[in-house]
């Protein structure tokens, strides 16, 4: 059985959990408060007044979700 970290972001907020065999487990839940961060795994989330901003840090590639826009870079 293979385990593997995850950093997950829904409408209810960002939340580290735990992946195995396929099936998502997740074991810490919180919403990310305006102005706080988030990393696991090499990818940092940041929640700022205008958008949730998530970012691969070895890439510089992520995202910002609002109610809005995705949008990707």
């Amino acid at each position: 059985m293979e385990w593997a970290s995850l950093l997950g972001v829904t409408d209810q907020g960002a939340y580290i959990g735990e992946c195995v065999g396929g099936e998502e487990v997740t074991f810490s839940s919180r919403v990310l408060s305006y102005g706080s961060a988030i990393e696991s795994q090499g990818i940092a989330c940041y929640s700022g007044s205008a958008a949730l901003t998530c970012v691969d840090l070895a890439t510089g590639h992520g995202f910002d979700v609002n109610r809005a826009a995705f949008v990707k870079f």
